[in-house]
């Protein structure tokens, strides 16, 4: 069974044309993966629709890492 982590992780390889080689939890989401402003909005809407969650902005500011994400939906998730 694929976990939340994983899932996430497979988001952000179809959204942002990535290899899974290119994606660990300490790769930064803006800097790293080259992720622009829609791509994190569309990211981000993805994963609320998915999760039926609500990812504040305030929230989203303060994740910089693919593990920062994977984190917070783990949490949110549950």
């Amino acid at each position: 069974m694929e976990t939340i982590s994983d899932q996430v992780i497979s988001m952000l390889l179809k959204k942002l044309n990535k290899s899974s080689d290119q994606i660990k939890p300490t790769t930064r989401i803006k800097e790293d993966l080259h992720a622009d402003s829609l791509d994190i909005v569309e990211i981000l809407m993805d994963i609320e629709d998915k999760y039926n969650v609500k990812i504040a902005d305030d929230d989203f500011n303060n994740i910089k890492t693919v593990g920062d994400l994977t984190a917070f939906v783990n949490k949110m998730a549950k």
